[in-house]
């Protein structure tokens, strides 16, 4: 266990990287425990998955879902993306596991030409088309609205 002061350090440092993060990237970022920040979140519709997910999945985050073959992993992005798209939202899929089908979208009431897929060759190339997306949303959307905690 790390001294008092040690611990000190270690947080002084922290908050030294979280001031250099703000200033070079010109954004706000947030203690783990801000009371003030809640992020807005996307209901996926499915009460119980809704209560699981703290409401739904958040608005303005990149959601990574990782589990074993078949095990709906597609299928609870696809009814983000049709979440998503019931508000009018843009919808970016990174199909790293070669999942997506247009007949599979329609079936579960997407419009597969509302949505632009990409299926990289590598994670790296997934990353590429992960940063190039939040860059060119953060270009073209608004600055976020501070959500109040409840």
């Amino acid at each position: 266990m790390p001294s008092k002061a040690a611990a000190r350090e270690g947080v002084d440092a922290l908050a030294s990287v979280k001031s250099a993060l703000e200033k070079d990237l010109g954004v706000r970022l947030n203690w783990g425990d801000d009371p003030e920040y809640v992020p807005e979140k996307l209901p996926l519709g499915v009460p119980q998955l809704d209560t699981a997910l703290g409401g739904g999945f958040s608005f303005r985050r990149i959601t990574l879902l990782v589990g074993e073959e078949s095990a709906g992993k597609t299928l609870l992005a696809m009814m983000a993306i049709k979440a998503a798209l019931a508000r009018d939202l843009p919808v970016v899929f990174i199909d790293v596991e070669r999942s997506w089908t247009s007949e599979w979208a329609r079936t579960v009431g997407i419009d597969p030409s509302r949505v632009i897929v990409s299926d990289p060759a590598s994670g790296e190339a997934a990353f590429d088309v992960a940063r190039a997306t939040v860059k060119t949303a953060s270009a073209l959307s608004p600055a976020p609205r501070k959500s109040r905690a409840r």
